[in-house]
């Protein structure tokens, strides 16, 4: 067995010092103060202030709003048209109804998941809406939407999709 010097040991002991360091370095001190946890009541309200504001633009026929609640690459899908897909689509969809008049628009959550910076929601919404042909017909449905908290601190929608029930 070859002998080794007290450099040898001294290294060793050195490296012993080092990495103990490090773990000491990196454990997170009692006393620190740590940020405050987002509740997910905290995140479900401002969620379903989303939505409100969402009701409140399509009510108002502000697409631009509605729009504007949505990622930039957010997808809108209704059954039998093609799915939508980017913000900027999703307004120009959205006002192709100008010749329409919202009388009513409702969007009421039955479930709101919050998982992180994600979120599921699933409820119902009931519109009565004057068409261009001067009638007014009522629709109502399912919907279920998918949030992401956005670069800004903002919930925003990156999914909605809705189910008509009449």
């Amino acid at each position: 067995m070859r002998e080794r010097g007290p450099f040898y040991a001294t290294s060793r002991i050195w490296g012993l010092v080092a990495i103990l360091t490090l773990l000491v370095a990196g454990c997170e001190s009692p006393e620190a103060p740590k940020p405050a946890p987002v509740s997910d009541l905290s995140a479900e309200k401002r969620i379903l202030s989303q939505l409100t504001k969402y009701e409140d633009a399509i009510r108002h026929m502000d697409y631009d709003a509605a729009a504007d609640l949505f990622i930039a690459n957010g997808k809108l899908l209704n059954p039998g048209r093609p799915e939508i897909e980017g913000r900027e689509l999703i307004r120009v969809f959205l006002k192709s109804f100008n010749g329409f008049k919202v009388i009513e628009n409702s969007d009421q959550a039955n479930s709101t998941v919050v998982e992180g910076k994600s979120a599921q929601q699933s409820g119902t919404y009931a519109q009565t809406v004057t068409i261009p042909e001067g009638d007014t017909v009522h629709v109502q449905g399912k919907f279920e939407a998918w949030w992401v908290l956005d670069y800004d601190g903002e919930w925003r929608l990156a999914r909605l999709e809705t189910t008509p029930t009449q």
